[in-house]
Formats: structure tokens, sequence, C-alpha cells
């Protein structure tokens, strides 16, 4: 979804609204080594570590039906 936003300088500009909101955050402990490991594919993607992580629970739901 796309925004219009309009700074009390009068700059306007557009950008894109996040699709999702999130209401609950899922913490866990991983092993140095693992978090090492998952950082670097998150890198490799070009995306934020939780991202990552998120992606692929949520993945793993919608192919169990959840």
């Amino acid at each position: 979804m796309k925004q219009i936003i309009t700074t009390k300088k009068g700059t306007t500009y557009e950008r894109n609204a996040r699709e999702k909101k999130y209401d609950t955050m899922l913490w866990t402990r991983f092993s140095s080594e693992n978090v090492e490991k998952l950082k670097n594919i998150a890198s490799d993607k070009g995306i934020s570590l939780s991202t990552f992580v998120r992606n692929i629970l949520e993945d793993y739901l919608e192919s169990k039906g959840e």
C-alpha cells in the first residue's frame, strides 16, 4: 500500500506502508553458532535476522495449513 507523506516543512514523498501488523513478540534462545549461521544466511538474502526467522516460521505454518 502506498502512502503520501507531507512533512511540516512541506516536503511531500511517497512510501510503501507495511502490509502486515504484528502484535506479539516471540523470544527464543539459540546457540551462538546457530545464530551466526542464521545471520550469514539472512545477510546473503539482504534481510534482517528477525525478518528471516519470521519468514521461516510463517512458511512453516502455511505449509501445515494452520
